[in-house]
């Protein structure tokens, strides 16, 4: 099996995944995608974004720069029929999210000023506006959910398991 991951993926930022792949002999080929960190080079109809935190989540949803360029990618899934999912990698639920607050810095202030209920909220239009599906999962199973949400495995165990760590957005809508 041969997954494509994007040139523009960081060097290092999921070496849990890189593992996983190598212990499973999936071969991985670098190359530029259109959307998202990850893709099936057999199939271009579906494709992976990973997000380490909720921090680097919010970084997407909240800052100006960041923002933009996030929607375009969103905006450019939707448009060439590319289902796109965006994987979390911290162990989380709605009711978790919705309570969720962030941590200070040394100095006391806050990371970010976004809370769950604004994270959530920016969720549900992003899934209602492009189509986009939130998935969490915990970061040593990040390869396997990878694989899963592109459709590479095909495994009921899987998804019994883990069916209260993954969300998606759109069956709550």
């Amino acid at each position: 099996m041969e997954i494509l991951i994007d040139t523009r993926q960081k060097k290092d930022k999921h070496d849990n995944v890189d593992v996983y792949f190598l212990s499973h002999k999936i071969e991985v080929v670098s190359k530029p995608l259109n959307v998202g960190d990850y893709m099936l080079s057999e199939d271009a109809k579906v494709t992976v974004d990973s997000k380490s935190s909720l921090y680097e989540l919010c970084c997407d949803l909240f800052s100006r720069n960041e923002k933009a360029r996030f929607q375009r990618e969103c905006k450019r899934a939707k448009k060439l029929g590319i289902t796109l999912y965006i994987l979390i990698e911290q162990n989380f639920n709605k009711e978790k999210l919705l309570k969720w607050k962030s941590q200070r810095k040394s100095d006391g202030t806050l990371i970010t000023k976004a809370t769950g209920k604004s994270i959530y909220g920016k969720m549900q239009i992003y899934s209602l506006m492009f189509g986009v599906k939130w998935r969490f999962c915990r970061k040593k199973d990040t390869g396997k959910t990878i694989l899963k949400l592109l459709g590479a495995e095909k495994d009921d165990w899987f998804w019994k398991k883990y069916k209260f760590s993954l969300f998606c957005i759109q069956q709550v809508v």
